[in-house]
């Protein structure tokens, strides 16, 4: 479950967030508009040089896709990433993908529940 931290970054959750030295401010995405929350290309690496990923993955499903592109964010992920829930791409295309493969990418994405195989 993502957290926003107290710094304006999105971290994968909260045990990513207090291993970067960052509290944590809320659960969920961190709210936007805001010049830490949004991004346009690529993220500043963080004060220990971790890696921050301008990614455009949203937690609301495909509706999140319809109105336009999520908004983009700044992300920190965890080094290796297991995460079992499902993200999509907006637009053409059913591609079943890990969120942190999504985040990486950095193409407008959305969570899904649906199973792949």
């Amino acid at each position: 479950m993502p957290v926003c931290g107290c710094d304006g970054i999105t971290y994968a959750n909260n045990q990513v967030a207090f291993a970067n030295g960052a509290s944590v401010r809320s659960n969920g995405l961190c709210n936007a508009p805001s010049p830490t929350t949004t991004c346009t290309g690529n993220c500043p690496d963080g004060p220990g040089g971790e890696k921050r990923y301008c990614s455009a993955l949203s937690l609301g499903g495909v509706a999140t896709c319809t109105g336009g592109t999520p908004l983009r964010r700044c992300w920190v992920l965890p080094k290796t990433c297991t995460a079992k829930n499902v993200s999509r791409f907006c637009g053409a295309g059913a591609e079943c993908r890990s969120p942190c493969d999504s985040v990486k990418d950095g193409r407008a994405a959305y969570m899904d529940s649906v199973t792949c195989p």
